[in-house]
């Protein structure tokens, strides 16, 4: 009888065994960030404001002509961290219906855009001067991420993903 148990006890040791091997490298609890779709494009008014819609603005084209947009994807939550060499202006274009209190030290304007989305639309702008260096962005959210589109000050600006 007591043979019988411990085959019993073995058969179940080598079952968790297969189903903890089966669950872990099958990625269900894969612990790495998923890398985000960035894009440093420079706007024009047929761009996507998303790098996973076709989403475009539409009010306002001149204000944003001559701007850089960072595309990310419409429901990113990661941070985004871009280099840059040379001062530049970052607006963000704001939907109500998302958590704001973020942007409360930057700086309202009076320009608006419309992104237009089925869950979110972005608006209103605000600004922010930034010094040469890195620039950790919040996406937005938690609706939407919020649109980011860079002015640059000097020509040779260069802007990278960090």
């Amino acid at each position: 009888m007591k043979s019988h148990k411990k085959y019993k006890n073995k058969n179940l040791i080598y079952l968790i065994i297969f189903f903890y091997i089966a669950i872990f490298t099958s990625g269900i609890f894969d612990i790495k960030t998923k890398k985000i779709e960035l894009k440093i494009i420079k706007y024009s008014s047929s761009s996507k404001i998303f790098s996973d819609r076709d989403y475009i603005n539409k009010k306002n084209y001149l204000f944003l002509k001559n701007k850089i947009l960072i595309q990310q994807p419409r429901h990113n939550n990661q941070l985004i961290k871009i280099k840059i060499n040379k001062k530049v202006i970052i607006y963000r274009s704001l939907c109500k219906k998302n958590d704001n209190k973020y942007y409360s030290n930057w700086t309202r304007i009076d320009q608006k855009i419309e992104v237009k989305g089925i869950t979110c639309t972005h608006t209103t702008l605000v600004s922010k001067r930034f010094l040469p260096g890195i620039i950790r962005l919040l996406s937005g959210g938690p609706i939407a991420s919020d649109p980011i589109f860079i002015e640059l000050i000097d020509n040779d600006t260069k802007i990278e993903f960090f």
